[in-house]
């Protein structure tokens, strides 16, 4: 079926965009970079624009794989993660064309001249009231989603546990992260990448139990 084939073609999105989205927050360059080198900052923003435009359709797919198997609690995971990532890309197209025009014709708005954001700034400060709460918002959903798929038998249970644990931390961790510590990135952000990877792999490959779980239509033959 076309709509089968749709489905596990997702996969591939969100393995893809996951693994952007995560090297994005690995390789997060420091704000200063907007006073000396404004392209560049553009150029690794482009990574977070590319892998959210690629997860929200593999978002899509992994829940249409789910939705049969899972009631209110997989519908309130799927809302609660789908909104916030919406809202993380809004972010994100600011943070690719907004912050870099600013920087090169008037740094002072946004910027100190240490090239850190002045969190009181207007722009900024707006932007950040948007994103706290949505944050918390997103990981609430990635620990739901989690419990679905551990509890949906479709998917493989460590993915949930791993998607429960991975996914809140991708929300929350730029708020408590310093951008210069790529270890620290490295551990906080590389879950979610994986995880990305072995669920988009188990939608484009689903295995005989997910073949099972789908639902038979009446007067469809096994």
């Amino acid at each position: 079926m076309f709509a089968e084939k749709v489905i596990r073609w997702s996969g591939l999105a969100l393995a893809a965009g996951g693994i952007l989205a995560a090297l994005f927050w690995i390789l997060h360059p420091e704000e200063s970079v907007l006073l000396t080198d404004p392209a560049s900052y553009q150029a690794e923003h482009l990574l977070d624009v590319i892998g959210l435009m690629l997860f929200i359709p593999g978002l899509i797919g992994l829940y249409a794989r789910l939705v049969n198997r899972t009631g209110w609690l997989g519908l309130a995971g799927f809302a609660l993660t789908l909104l916030p990532l919406l809202v993380f890309m809004g972010v994100s197209v600011v943070d690719l064309l907004i912050w870099p025009s600013i920087a090169r014709v008037q740094p002072d708005l946004i910027l100190t001249s240490e090239g850190e954001f002045i969190k009181s700034s207007g722009p900024f400060a707006a932007t950040i009231s948007i994103i706290v709460p949505f944050s918390i918002i997103g990981a609430l959903g990635f620990l739901l989603l989690g419990i679905v798929i551990w509890r949906s038998d479709i998917f493989p249970r460590a993915a949930g546990l791993l998607l429960a644990l991975a996914g809140p931390l991708y929300c929350i961790g730029p708020g408590f992260v310093p951008h210069e510590m790529l270890l620290t990135n490295l551990l906080v952000y590389g879950p979610f990448a994986l995880v990305s990877l072995w669920l988009g792999w188990s939608i484009l490959n689903p295995t005989g139990r997910q073949e099972q779980s789908m639902p038979v239509r009446v007067g469809q033959t096994s």
